[in-house]
């Protein structure tokens, strides 16, 4: 977790390069963390990271099929 006065969207561009993607619109993660996928309500799913597993991410609905493609699942 970090403060940062910079935007979401000022982050999710500098970052996309470098493994990290934007899942909602509070959430960016960085891709290699992924520990599990899990299925969520409404045909999306949540995410679990490494070191994190008692938490789950939520994935909206527009990253799900963008998040399946770097996946495979």
């Amino acid at each position: 977790e970090y403060t940062t006065h910079q935007s979401l969207d000022v982050l999710e561009e500098r970052l996309k390069n470098y493994g990290f993607m934007r899942v909602q619109r509070s959430y960016i993660v960085n891709l290699n963390m992924i520990n599990e996928i899990v299925p969520w309500f409404n045909n999306t799913v949540g995410i679990k990271l490494t070191g994190f597993s008692n938490q789950v991410i939520p994935v909206s609905r527009q990253k799900v099929s963008q998040l399946k493609a770097i996946f495979e699942f």
